[in-house]
């Protein structure tokens, strides 16, 4: 299973800069997405002169589902962390969130819009790490507090 797994992703490996993407399942603003993703994919297009891929735990709703959407609609390569819940059962995003820091991935940085305990968990892990977070508040949720 294993051999698989490397023979996959071997196959399916994508050049650039690896950044991870995460955020709130009820996330809704299309727009915020859409330009700070647009924002620190040039940032790191001027710095390193290298194209971003984005990479994220394939949410069907919210923040991953609008990221996914970014990278189809700007032509950006995606790596999906499918959390395997029969293997690693309520632990499997918190696992996904270890895949997708491993040191052999060498991710760039992590942006996250909003978010959940499985969220945060990643911002402070990747910190550990000596990573960029970028955290993003959600402004309907900001809205609703003033």
């Amino acid at each position: 299973m294993e051999q698989h797994d490397r023979e996959t992703a071997e196959k399916s490996k994508v050049e650039g800069v690896p950044l991870i993407v995460s955020g709130a399942t009820d996330w809704t603003d299309v727009d915020v997405i859409f330009n700070t993703l647009d924002k620190v994919r040039e940032r790191i297009k001027q710095n390193r002169n290298q194209e971003i891929f984005l990479c994220h735990k394939g949410g069907k709703h919210g923040a991953e589902m609008i990221a996914a959407r970014w990278a189809r609609a700007r032509g950006v390569a995606q790596a999906r962390f499918d959390p395997r819940w029969s293997a690693h059962g309520r632990a499997a995003p918190f696992k996904c969130n270890d895949e997708m820091l491993d040191d052999k991935f060498a991710a760039t940085g992590v942006v996250l819009f909003g978010g959940n305990g499985v969220a945060l968990n990643l911002g402070q892990k990747a910190e550990a790490k000596g990573l960029t977070v970028m955290r993003v508040a959600d402004p309907a949720k900001k809205a609703s507090q003033d």
